[in-house]
């Protein structure tokens, strides 16, 4: 199976995060995993929404080509990041220094 909804609207979020939900169970998966797929629809959402406003998700069953499990895919035409070493900076951390929340340096 496979579903497509643009993503061009708040009251999009809910629609997808059910359809994820619908698929997670027509998969036979537990309820975290379930859990789980509602929450990655809606954080993709969500960000489709903020950095691009607008953009298209696709959910897929994957029992039919693999094991059971929901595949979703964001497809968006936003501005995009001019820098990606930049970007990418903000968001990679430091292993060799201790970080504020850990108890000892990470590996």
């Amino acid at each position: 199976m496979t579903l497509y909804y643009p993503v061009d609207d708040q009251s999009r979020i809910a629609e997808i995060r059910r359809a994820a939900d619908r698929i997670a169970h027509e998969e036979g998966l537990d309820e975290n995993l379930r859990a789980n797929a509602c929450l990655v629809a809606t954080e993709i959402c969500t960000n489709l929404l903020k950095h691009a406003q607008r953009g298209e998700v696709f959910l897929f069953s994957l029992s039919e080509r693999f094991q059971p499990g929901v595949e979703i895919l964001a497809v968006d035409r936003g501005p995009g990041m001019s820098d990606i070493a930049a970007c990418l900076s903000l968001y990679t951390p430091n292993w060799t220094k201790r970080q504020p929340h850990s108890a000892a340096p990470m590996k």
